[in-house]
């Protein structure tokens, strides 16, 4: 056990104020969750077919996906079974504009749709419909949430190393604000583009939200406890991924039900102000006087007092950087 994990246990390191902290700090671990479920209702994958502009009102406010005239307007893949999603049967005859009856449309031929009618009875949009990405762009939502995948992998090497580098602290504020301003600004996107890179940023700040949340209230907690401190700031997480379910449930249009579930993330940026930063930390990257200060913050609120040979001793080596390969390198704690 190195000299700091001794100095913590010497100020009853699960006192009151590492309860609190570390409950603080549990909090946030629900935004890593949202943010990997999400786009499970955002990017919901509604029924759709194509519109027919015989038939179907661009002005209709109901659902008009189950209309019946698809019987004659859309061509069934198999006889009393699913309709072509991507197809419609041609319009034919004098005046088909104003008209929608078996007679106006041949069943000998058919076109590519250029518009589509979504199923809104689960959600009212999607990104799904609003960019329709159906028939032979159907691939790109699947790219849109690969994107996330891909901006968490690059965060925990972006985050991680930011976070040994410049602090436990900082690399969870960045987090909140990533997390918070592309989850926020997600639901305003002009096109996919923009979408896609502001998955890609809210994956990164996902996967660095839990990172630095997690090392962060484990080293500001007794040895004894951490265990079961790794174990119960899971909880959070699993009650992220609950809670969107359960918003879904009252708000069913994705942008509304995106800027609800993480924008608050910016909230948490207050933090900055009164979470401290790890001692193990500081002292590793021979701050150690500023880990002094934190340990004897934790000795007061905690009603003890931190042993002056405790303070003394605290010679944890400093961080050593080992290049991986150029431009990168990785950080290790070593006594």
């Amino acid at each position: 056990m190195n000299k700091v994990d001794i100095a913590l246990d010497a100020v009853n390191g699960w006192g009151r104020y590492n309860r609190l902290i570390y409950t603080l700090l549990s909090i946030p671990a629900v935004f890593t969750g949202i943010g990997g479920v999400v786009f499970v209702w955002a990017g919901f994958s509604m029924d759709f077919r194509c519109f027919v502009p015989n038939c179907d009102s661009t002005n209709s406010t109901e659902n008009i996906y189950n209309s019946t005239h698809t019987v004659f307007t859309i061509p069934a893949l198999k006889p009393g079974r699913s309709r072509d999603q991507c197809h419609r049967y041609t319009a034919v005859g004098s005046g088909v504009n104003d008209l929608c009856s078996p007679s106006h449309f041949s069943t000998e031929r058919t076109e590519p749709c250029t518009e589509y009618v979504y199923d809104s009875s689960i959600m009212l949009d999607s990104v799904m419909s609003q960019f329709d990405l159906v028939c032979e762009r159907n691939w790109l939502l699947t790219l849109t949430n690969t994107v996330y995948m891909v901006g968490m992998l690059v965060g925990s090497f972006l985050i991680g190393t930011f976070s040994d580098r410049f602090g436990r602290k900082k690399a969870m504020i960045i987090s909140f604000l990533l997390i918070g301003v592309t989850g926020a600004a997600t639901p305003f996107a002009p096109n996919l583009a923009t979408l896609v890179v502001l998955r890609f940023f809210t994956g990164i700040g996902s996967v660095g939200n839990f990172m630095s949340l997690f090392v962060l209230a484990l080293e500001l907690v007794s040895t004894r406890v951490r265990t079961w401190c790794g174990l119960i700031i899971e909880i959070p997480f699993a009650m992220g991924i609950s809670l969107v379910g359960v918003v879904a449930i009252y708000v069913n249009k994705w942008q509304h039900l995106q800027f609800i579930v993480l924008a608050p993330a910016l909230i948490f940026l207050a933090y900055a102000l009164f979470i401290p930063e790890s001692p193990r930390w500081l002292v590793g990257t021979g701050r150690t006087e500023e880990g002094v200060l934190v340990l004897k913050k934790m000795a007061k609120y905690n009603g003890t007092e931190l042993p002056q040979d405790a303070a003394s001793g605290l010679t944890l080596a400093r961080c050593v950087y080992g290049v991986l390969w150029p431009g990168y390198e990785l950080c290790q704690f070593v006594r």
